[in-house]
C-alpha cells in the first residue's frame, strides 16, 4: 500500500476514471469547477460509485459565490448527504458560514 494520498478533483465521470487510471487513491467529484464547484448530479454521483475502484467523496455546494445558505438550502445539502450516504460514498465534503463568518 502506497504511504501517500493523490486526491484527483474531477469535474466529470471521465476526468474521475482518467484520475484513477493516472495513480490517484480517491477522487473528489463536483461539476463547475470554473465557479468553485458545485454539487454532481445524482446520475452522476450513482454511476461514479458503480465503475470506480477507489474511493469517492463528493463536493456538497448547492451554489456558487458564498457560503452562506438559506433554508431551503440548507435543506438540499441534507438531502444531498443522505443521498451519498445511502450509495456508501466514502464521505463529502462541505463548505459553510453563519453571516458572522
Amino acid at each position: 500500500m502506497n504511504d501517500y494520498l493523490v486526491e484527483c478533483c474531477a469535474n466529470s465521470i471521465q476526468s474521475a476514471m482518467q484520475g484513477e487510471l493516472g495513480g490517484a487513491n480517491r477522487i473528489e467529484l463536483c461539476i463547475n469547477l470554473e465557479v468553485g464547484g458545485l454539487t454532481p448530479s445524482r446520475e452522476d454521483i450513482a454511476t461514479l460509485i458503480g465503475i470506480i475502484n477507489i474511493p469517492v467523496r463528493i463536493l456538497i455546494r448547492p451554489k456558487d459565490g458564498n457560503f452562506i445558505y438559506t433554508e431551503p438550502e440548507i435543506l438540499q445539502v441534507i438531502s444531498d448527504i443522505q443521498f451519498c450516504k445511502r450509495l456508501r460514498c466514502e464521505g463529502v465534503v462541505i463548505g459553510a458560514l453563519n453571516k458572522n463568518g
